[in-house]
C-alpha cells in the first residue's frame, strides 16, 4: 500500500512552500537594502513623511548676502594649497610623476632638479 496525497494537500503544500519562499526573499532583500523600508512604506501608505526632510543630495545655493566678501576665495588661493609638498617625495615617485605627465628625465638628475621640474609642470597646469 503506498501513501499518495490528495490533490488538494499537494495544492496547498505548494502555496505554503511558494509563500514561505516569497517572505523569506523580501526579508533578505530589506535587510540588505534597508533603506527601502521606509520607501515602500511610503509608497503603500501614500504618505509623503519623507518629504519634509531635506534631501542630503540636494545642491546648497547660498544668496549673495549670505556670502560675503571676505569669504571669498580664489582659483590659485585653492590650487597653491592643493599642492603636495614635492620636495618630500623619493626620486622614483618624481621620476613616475613626470613621467606619467610624459617628461622624460635624465638618469643623473639631483633630487632638486626633478623637484624644480615637477612643480614647474604644476603651475603650468594652473
Amino acid at each position: 500500500m503506498s501513501l499518495s496525497l490528495k490533490p488538494k494537500s499537494n495544492r496547498l503544500k505548494n502555496v505554503t512552500i511558494t509563500s514561505a519562499v516569497i517572505v523569506g526573499a523580501s526579508l533578505v532583500i530589506l535587510n540588505t537594502f534597508p533603506h527601502l523600508k521606509q520607501s515602500l512604506y511610503d509608497y503603500f501608505t501614500q504618505s509623503k513623511d519623507g518629504s519634509d526632510e531635506e534631501d542630503v543630495n540636494a545642491p546648497i545655493e547660498l544668496s549673495s548676502e549670505e556670502l560675503a566678501e571676505g569669504d571669498k576665495v580664489s582659483s590659485k588661493d585653492i590650487a597653491e594649497e592643493s599642492i603636495v609638498d614635492v620636495n618630500e617625495w623619493s626620486n622614483d615617485d618624481l621620476k613616475s610623476w613626470l613621467k606619467k605627465k610624459e617628461v622624460n628625465t635624465p638618469q643623473d638628475a639631483s633630487h632638486s632638479n626633478l623637484v624644480s621640474l615637477v612643480k614647474s609642470i604644476q603651475e603650468d597646469f594652473d
